[in-house]
């Protein structure tokens, strides 16, 4: 069905084109047959002879306008126009029919091929259009009607006469009224002002008095005359273009055809083809000229209204756009200002016109340059060199100097001669002042402001190659505060940030100009003192240690002394290097610390105890890898038991501690040995060996109940591991967990990872996001000595933890101390808030475990429970 409505739609479109394409052909036909009885009315009757055919303009724009597949209406109508009002045999009619069709399609085709632009606006396309309609077209077919003629015995004489008058005669009536139907067919016509319509009128009448009053003249005489009509043709041209030009052409052929030759030739009489020729030769050289002016004027007016255009886009881009533009005759003398340029200079346009540019553009160079400023710029440019974008401050009419980006490039004619040049800048203020935000960032601390460790140690650097290229003496402090933990602990970070800021005020005060002044780390600082010996240095370390002896912190109700050790080595020819430089005074600074705290310790060059200290400390890394590699690192387990055993009672945890045997078979607690261990960065080594054999352990003592040696005990909940700050943040341990699990199928639930509140804060992102990762494989995880003040909370909503270890001072003292007792209270209540259960460290004795168990918290850990015992 649906196939069948869309046939019946495809017929019925089908029959509407094919009428379509009929009623075109029949009008063309009509209009054909009533435009050439025109003409011969027009002519005065005069029988045969059509001066401007009238037709063969109308067939060739409705070919263009239409189509090509119009030409039978040429046909039919020239058909009748022969039987109706010439009485001409059929013969001559078919081959006139041929010659008129032939000459239409032939000039459509060729307009069209050539893409002509058929509304006549450019002197090119007239010129081809007249060559094509006046020559090549009305040829063929007056040849073809020539031939015909010929054929039929006609004299040659005559011949020749009616093929010269068909060929002119049919080009200047194509030139005429093919011209008028496309022109006004495809140009808009413009509604011009009152003004404007008079001037049509008036140019109209003038016409019609001049070619009227060359009818009266003598035949002699009247083709002088008739060239008083130019003038007027011209003046429609220029003023009215196209429209005027057709219009007026076709005004001045109605008028001078209309009785013109029955002036000469009395009805009847033959007309003399040279008197057409000169009739219609005025008319197709007036409509020619007319036409050749109006296209000129329209490509004049043209490249005016474009050259106005892009002039006005210019002009629009240019005080638009965010840059400053500056233009400059070739003298270097300002010609332009763009709204930009005037805001940023402080001139404006007016101010500014024809004063010397280097007055109006005044650069500093950003960095020491000589040929960078604006005198040099526009010289270079006005001999042909193109300033590529650099970056200098602008001075502007306030004297103030704002940053700039520029560039400049010559203005050049169009034979490549300078006439001037071009300068465009930008304001780079934000960007410079970023540029110098993060090279400020890069440098210094974010807190404190002083210089960070990387300009530190390159500040270092220089006085190094100073030192030895010189041979000058120079002095390096290293400043570790003694009780800046305390603060922290209690009060929280946000008071020990206030803290650091307010003494390196004090301290700053106390360093020379000439002096480097940086904060090394958390509570470490570094001063370099230049061209200060040895022996200068102890005195300028104690008036900083006075310093900070008589600083005072007050925060909230309490009040703060701090004390600080000081390290001071000597830079000199024989320094070694940066490194060398650092480890040495920090080693001086741990001398300090090891001697009492809250001093100076001056290193020499041949200081035996600095040495020995050094040379113990290395002796205990020896010591250390060398245990690891001989298995004597021993592990030990503490207990760690529910409070209430009826709360928990089948719960059995284990914390794993760490020992080591010497040589000889003798234990060495951690406090001895770990210092160092953490110092020369060998922590992660011990912490992966520690998970490795527990690891192990669990692996080859499954089920859970054998780890405890007692089959009759309750199945083991976790064994708690202890991991150090440096193994927090290595991004490999994880990966190293992962691999452990490939090869040991150890139950992850059975673990349990303990992390310092302190190691936890100092990296809490890094804490965190290792937390859920490991999380995520099933360990849990305990936050050690959880007891820094009520600050601490903040941090811990962050860490994704499952046990809270209460620090073990607030613990042991609990009993006597009603403050203890407080603090403990009151993390163990937020801690049941966050869903996390309670550990207590340092539980000693029955009476502190009895309070714990009044208090509710859920584990507890000490030698009053369980002393630790060997597990490996």
């Amino acid at each position: 069905m649906q196939n069948e409505t869309k046939n019946n739609i495809a017929a019925t479109h089908r029959w509407y084109e094919r009428g379509r394409y009929l009623l075109q052909i029949g009008s063309l036909a009509l209009v054909y047959y009533a435009v050439a009885s025109f003409g011969l009315w027009l002519e005065g009757g005069q029988r045969g002879m059509i001066p401007i055919p009238l037709p063969a303009g109308i067939a060739l724009a409705t070919l263009l306008l239409f189509g090509m597949k119009l030409w039978p209406g040429i046909v039919i109508g020239l058909m009748m126009l022969n039987i109706i009002e010439m009485g001409m045999p059929l013969e001559f009619n078919l081959v006139e029919a041929t010659g008129a069709t032939l000459q239409a399609t032939v000039g459509a085709w060729m307009l069209k091929k050539l893409e002509i632009q058929t509304d006549l606006t450019r002197v090119y396309d007239v010129l081809l259009f007249a060559i094509v309609v006046i020559i090549i077209s009305p040829l063929l077919g007056a040849s073809i009607v020539g031939l015909g003629l010929a054929w039929q015995k006609i004299p040659l004489t005559y011949v020749t006469q009616i093929w010269l008058t068909n060929w002119f005669s049919d080009g200047i009536g194509m030139l005429l009224l093919t011209a008028s139907l496309l022109v006004w067919r495809q140009l808009p016509l413009v509604f011009y002002s009152r003004l404007r319509w008079l001037e049509w009128v008036l140019v109209l009448i003038c016409l019609t008095v001049a070619s009227s009053l060359t009818l009266k003249a003598d035949y002699g005489n009247r083709l002088v005359l008739l060239y008083t009509i130019l003038p007027f043709a011209v003046w429609i041209a220029v003023r009215f273009e196209q429209h005027g030009a057709t219009l007026g052409t076709l005004l001045v052929a109605g008028i001078l055809l209309n009785g013109g030759l029955n002036r000469v030739y009395p009805m009847g009489e033959f007309v003399q083809t040279r008197d057409i020729l000169l009739e219609i030769g005025f008319i197709g050289i007036t409509s020619l000229t007319a036409l050749l002016i109006a296209a000129a004027y329209s490509e004049r007016r043209q490249a005016e209204e474009n050259l106005y255009r892009e002039k006005e886009l210019a002009l629009t881009t240019l005080h638009s756009i965010a840059d400053g533009v500056i233009t400059t005759d070739i003298q270097g003398n300002l010609t332009y200002l763009n709204p930009v340029a005037e805001e940023v200079t402080g001139w404006t346009l007016l101010e500014a016109m024809g004063m010397p540019t280097a007055e109006i553009f005044q650069l500093k160079p950003a960095i020491s340059e000589t040929t960078s400023d604006s005198e040099n710029l526009i010289k270079r440019c006005l001999h042909g060199v193109i300033s590529s974008p650099r970056q200098s401050f602008l001075i502007n009419r306030q004297q103030q100097e704002i940053p700039v980006e520029n560039s400049a490039a010559p203005i050049r004619t169009r034979n490549g001669q300078i006439e001037g040049i071009i300068i465009v800048f930008h304001d780079v203020s934000k960007e410079y002042q970023l540029r110098e935000q993060l090279s400020h960032q890069a440098t210094h601390d974010a807190l404190t402001g002083l210089y960070n460790r990387r300009e530190f140690e390159y500040q270092l650097n220089l006085l190094l190659n100073h030192a030895k290229t010189e041979d000058k003496i120079h002095s390096l402090l290293y400043l570790d505060l003694d009780q800046f933990k305390i603060v922290n602990d209690t009060c929280g970070h946000t008071a020990g940030d206030t803290l650091l800021k307010q003494l390196v005020t004090v301290i700053q005060g106390r360093v020379r100009g000439g002096d480097t002044f940086a904060r090394l780390g958390g509570d470490e600082f570094g001063i370099l003192l230049k061209n200060c010996p040895l022996e200068r240095t102890s005195m300028v370390a104690e008036a900083f240690l006075n310093t900070v002896r008589s600083f005072r912190f007050v925060w909230e109700d309490k009040t703060f002394e701090l004390g600080v050790s000081i390290g001071a080595v000597s830079i000199n020819a024989q320094s070694d290097s940066v490194a060398a430089v650092l480890s040495q005074a920090d080693i001086a600074c741990y001398a300090a610390k090891e001697a009492g705290r809250n001093r100076v310790y001056v290193h020499a060059g041949d200081d035996e105890k600095l040495v020995n200290l050094r040379q113990t400390e290395m002796h205990w890394v020896t010591r250390i890898l060398k245990a690891i590699e001989e298995d004597r690192i021993i592990l030990y387990r503490q207990a760690i038991v529910p409070v209430k055993r009826d709360t928990y009672p089948k719960e059995i945890h284990y914390e794993i501690l760490i020992r080591m045997k010497d040589e000889a078979g003798t234990l060495i607690p951690p406090g001895s040995f770990l210092p160092a261990a953490e110092r020369y960065d060998l922590m992660p080594r011990i912490d992966r060996w520690v998970v490795h054999k527990v690891f192990s352990h669990l692996a080859a003592a499954q089920p859970l109940n054998k780890v405890s040696g007692d089959p009759h005990q309750p199945p083991l909940e976790f064994i708690a591991i202890n991991l150090s700050g440096v193994t927090i943040n290595d991004p490999t341990f994880a990966q190293f967990i992962r691999q452990e699990l490939q090869t040991l199928a150890v139950p992850t639930n059975a673990i349990c990872f303990e992390v310092t509140e302190t190691v936890a804060i100092s990296s809490l992102d890094k804490a965190s996001e290792f937390i859920k990762e490991m999380r995520k494989m099933g360990f849990r995880f305990a936050l050690d000595d959880f007891g820094s003040g009520l600050s601490s909370f903040g941090y811990l909503k962050q860490l994704p933890v499952s046990y809270l270890k209460i620090d073990g001072s607030f613990v042991k003292d609990m009993v006597a101390d009603p403050i203890d007792r407080a603090i403990v209270e009151s993390i163990n209540q937020i801690g049941h808030v966050m869903n996390l259960k309670t550990i207590a460290e340092w539980v000693e004795n029955a009476e502190t475990l009895n309070l714990l168990n009044s208090i509710g918290v859920d584990f507890a850990q000490g030698y009053g429970i369980a002393k630790p015992e060997p597990f490996l």
